[in-house]
């Protein structure tokens, strides 16, 4: 690594100084300045194309066009059973 972690004194809480760390890094930075990231550089925005899904559902669009279209069948089939098809249907 870059640091040497030991040369830091830690207290009976586990905490650090802070200043000392700090300076331990511009020191570190001004001897190797190639670590360091230029504040000009800007990280890349990336956009979504369409809706999105959650993480980790990679069924088409077909899968939830069925799903969807399953979901309505049992609504008329429930409708129906209940004598409600035309209420259901809107006539």
């Amino acid at each position: 690594m870059f640091l040497d972690l030991s040369q830091f004194e830690v207290d009976g809480d586990g905490q650090v100084d802070e200043d000392e760390v700090a300076e331990a890094i511009e020191t570190l930075l001004t001897e190797r300045p190639y670590l360091a990231v230029a504040a000009t550089v800007k990280q890349p925005r990336f956009q979504a194309a369409g809706p999105r899904r959650p993480q980790g559902d990679c069924r088409s669009e077909a899968a939830h066009r069925a799903g969807r279209e399953e979901t309505n069948a049992r609504a008329v089939d429930e409708a129906h059973r209940k004598g409600q098809l035309r209420d259901y249907l809107g006539g």
